[in-house]
């Protein structure tokens, strides 16, 4: 009978460490998330035109600042050695700016240190913290600093 009253503080540990889990950065998931986040078309004065503009619903607050993991295609910039590259959720004919996916499959990776040229479509995981943009024009809406190449 000793083992059934351990029961409940079996179910608990399990439960704390299931949460303490799903906190920590999953790649699967991160682009599942940035889908969750409705955009409406906004007018923008200083380009005289309308863009896409993000409301960030409570999943994806839940992980802003936190260190997360992303995997997608690098999209081709030509900008050599750099510490920032483009990441997409799709490969470069189906992306974001070239094959009409949403907003929310780009993502801006600022790296901690330079980094070599990568391919276009190369499939890299980074991890890093996130931040939300719903400000700056300038850059994406999803944008992972100080982040590094995870080898998978």
């Amino acid at each position: 009978m000793h083992w059934f009253n351990s029961i409940p503080v079996f179910v608990w540990l399990l439960c704390f460490n299931t949460g303490f889990l799903q906190a920590q950065a999953q790649p699967e998931n991160t682009w599942v998330i940035f889908s969750t986040v409705k955009f409406k078309p906004k007018y923008i004065s200083s380009i005289d035109g309308y863009l896409l503009h993000p409301t960030f619903g409570s999943s994806i607050k839940k992980i802003e600042g936190k260190q997360i993991r992303l995997k997608g295609f690098v999209l081709p910039l030509d900008i050599g050695v750099s510490n920032m590259i483009l990441l997409s959720k799709y490969p470069y004919r189906q992306c974001f700016f070239c094959g009409g996916a949403g907003p929310e499959t780009v993502a801006e990776i600022l790296f901690k240190s330079r980094q070599r040229k990568f391919a276009a479509d190369e499939v890299i995981t980074v991890e890093g913290r996130l931040k939300l943009n719903n400000t700056d024009i300038d850059h994406t809406n999803f944008i992972i600093e100080e982040a590094e190449i995870i080898k998978d």
